[in-house]
């Protein structure tokens, strides 16, 4: 069970100015992941934070989600994505372009977005847009996806 204290304490690490809360961060990141296995991936998305002065402390949360399979890591992302679009836009579009940079986790995206509810795939579709905006290079992969989606 994921314990509000826990997650007050990540917040905590994941806003400290101490150089020495890089290496707290990230093995209470791992900790949290160990402890709640897929349950831990809401709660870890909630930790983005665009104003974050540590890049290096998101990364560290990137890193712990991606090491879930495909389905379980982009079934949790497309469920926050409404909410990381409000809260944290800036790494929402990092989250979505590494989903675009690997093959198994693109092609799951597509499955489970021709699933989804129309709320989430406009939500996804404009996630999407905001990716080949500030990177054109995507702009194929994310026409190919938005197309078959509908």
């Amino acid at each position: 069970m994921i314990s509000e204290n826990g997650m007050m304490e990540l917040r905590k690490l994941r806003d400290s100015p101490r150089p020495q809360d890089e290496i707290a961060f990230e093995d209470a990141i791992a900790r949290f992941h160990l402890e709640n296995g897929p349950a831990a991936l809401s709660p870890l998305f909630s930790l983005f934070d665009d104003a974050a002065k540590s890049h290096t402390r998101m990364f560290t949360i990137i890193h712990a989600a991606e090491t879930f399979d495909d389905q379980t890591y982009v079934a949790a992302l497309l469920s926050e994505t409404a909410a990381l679009a409000d809260s944290a836009p800036r790494w929402l579009k990092v989250l979505y372009m590494r989903v675009l940079n690997s093959d198994s986790a693109r092609a799951e995206l597509l499955a489970q977005s021709g699933r989804a509810g129309s709320g989430i795939r406009d939500v996804l579709a404009s996630a999407l847009d905001s990716v080949v905006a500030d990177r054109p290079e995507f702009g194929a992969r994310v026409a190919a996806l938005k197309n078959a989606i509908g």
